[in-house]
Order: C-alpha cells, then structure tokens, then sequence
C-alpha cells in the first residue's frame, strides 16, 4: 500500500502507518495487517495498532483492531 507522505515497505508498522492505512487502506490491505498482528498480539506492530486504533476517527476497523489484539493475546495467554 502506498502512504501518502510516508516511506514504506511492507506490513504497516508506525502508529503514522497505521493511521494512514486506517484511513486510506484497501481490504486486502487490513486482512494482511490483521494477521501480522495475530501472529504477534504482543509485539510492537499491535502496540502500535492499539494507539493507533484508540487515536482514530476512523469507523469499524479501529473497534475491529482493538477487540481482535485483545482477543488475540488470552487466547495467546491460554495456549501456554
């Protein structure tokens, strides 16, 4: 994806973006971001996602980020 005024390659990983592929990403963009941070609900890309997500205006896929890293993390909690 690209993000305006930003250089990127890859998964977004900065809460600016994040921000940027809240507001301007494609589906197939999120669902490839949901699953990077599924894979890693503690790391530093779902930490960011969270700020992100708590800061954003932006309807649906902020609620959806939020419950999933929360979500993602017990069951990460009840696997071990």
């Amino acid at each position: 994806m690209q993000h305006r005024h930003l250089t990127t390659s890859g998964i977004p990983t900065t809460v600016p973006e994040i921000h940027s592929l809240l507001e301007r990403g494609r589906t197939e963009d999120m669902r490839t971001f949901l699953r990077a941070i599924k894979d890693d609900p503690f790391g530093d890309r779902a930490e960011n996602a969270l700020r992100a997500a708590y800061d954003s205006e932006v309807y649906g896929y902020p609620a959806m980020i939020r419950i999933g890293v929360m979500a993602w993390r017990q069951d990460s909690r009840g696997r071990s």
